[in-house]
């Protein structure tokens, strides 16, 4: 068995760990505005309180209604103050956080070393370019990766093409000679990252961690081929599953490993 030729990967809760870093105090920053619109006149007190009610709640509606948007729930049905919040969510002051706050899934950096050596590696990230690129700086992955795209934060549309769906194009139409299962997507959301990428014909991962590892599929195409819980348990598998070749991304040759 031979691997594949392409391999996307996305970043948010897939390499990089931001349920566990980022997510918390982002979501925190987004509540903290949120408050101060609804209850101008809390105290100090009482808004933390409220923070701290609507972060449960925030997390209890990802859990039990994960494509909701929690901003539009939240804010009451409020789609301006929605959006503030959703872009303060996005928009987390990076050089603010401890170190610790950027860290990696367990086992990303060990896969994406692998699959670099073997494939054209790629990166497909959803959110705002000013910090998607800072996350990748921080986790000084960027050498690893042939592209780097950085799209809208947005739901899968009815149709699946999104912004995730016309990256994968555009990687997909830079290799022409390359059949559609040779790509692979790796993600943690199974409407944007494998939904997106099973209309191009691509085989999927999904990597079920982080706070939409209870997004399930609702349609064929959201059907992973492949599913795990961390990066390290796939490239366990990978290591048992495919020969050991590497692949020389400058020359295209393949050496034994």
């Amino acid at each position: 068995m031979t691997f594949f030729e392409h391999v996307t990967f996305d970043l948010d809760d897939t390499l990089l760990d931001t349920s566990g870093g980022l997510i918390p105090t982002a979501a925190r920053r987004a509540l903290d505005h949120l408050v101060r619109k609804l209850h101008p006149e809390a105290s100090s007190l009482e808004r933390e309180s409220l923070i701290e009610t609507l972060l449960r709640k925030r997390s209890d509606l990802l859990r039990n209604e994960p494509r909701v948007n929690p901003w539009f729930a939240l804010a009451n049905g409020d789609a301006e103050l929605a959006e503030a919040c959703r872009q303060i969510f996005l928009r987390p002051p990076l050089e603010e956080l401890p170190p610790e706050s950027i860290r990696p899934t367990p086992g990303a950096m060990e896969l994406l070393a692998w699959a670099a050596s073997r494939a054209h590696v790629h990166l497909v990230t959803s959110g705002d370019p000013v910090v998607q690129n800072r996350k990748i700086d921080a986790l000084d992955i960027r050498k690893y990766f042939r592209t780097v795209q950085v799209v809208e934060a947005l739901p899968s549309p009815p149709d699946g093409k999104g912004p995730k769906y016309h990256a994968f194009l555009k990687i997909r139409s830079g290799y022409p000679e390359t059949i559609g299962p040779r790509f692979l997507s790796i993600g943690n959301r199974v409407d944007t990252d494998l939904g997106e990428a099973k209309l191009l014909d691509w085989r999927t991962v999904w990597v079920r961690f982080g706070e939409h590892a209870s997004l399930a599929p609702k349609k064929p195409s959201e059907i992973p081929d492949f599913e795990v819980s961390t990066p390290q348990d796939l490239l366990a598998i990978w290591r048992d599953q495919f020969q050991t070749i590497a692949h020389d991304s400058k020359t295209g040759s393949t050496t034994p490993r």
